[in-house]
């Protein structure tokens, strides 16, 4: 944002005083340009912002369970970099789709089936 404010003075008809001219008078003015600068990298309020959210943790293709087809998703991910593929599925954190990663999303698939056992 540019401000520019300028004050100078002035005389001219009285603003204080019914008189003809008014020496005390200060004539001000500002002019705001760029108030919203051109940058491309910035979000403003107006643009729309879309958050995927899945809280069920295992549920790896957001289908609501944590079923067989999340199994395969984690089986044909072994061996691959977490962010050629989904980074949920590094359950470690260590960057890599590893056994270990299989063994706790396996631990995840044991839970949610007992959830959904108990409201049976």
């Amino acid at each position: 944002m540019v401000v520019h404010d300028v004050c100078v003075p002035g005389s001219g008809p009285g603003w204080f005083f019914q008189q003809k001219t008014d020496d005390y008078k200060v004539v001000c003015s500002m002019n705001i340009t760029a108030y919203y600068g051109a940058d491309p990298y910035a979000a403003s309020d107006h643009d729309p912002i879309v958050i995927g959210f899945n809280p069920l943790a295992g549920d790896l293709n957001d289908d609501g369970v944590v079923d067989n087809t999340d199994r395969h998703l984690m089986l044909d991910a072994m061996g691959s970099n977490a962010t050629a593929v989904d980074r949920r599925m590094d359950f470690d954190g260590d960057g890599i789709i590893t056994m270990r990663d299989f063994v706790l999303w396996t631990k995840t698939f044991v839970a949610f089936v007992r959830s959904v056992a108990s409201f049976d």
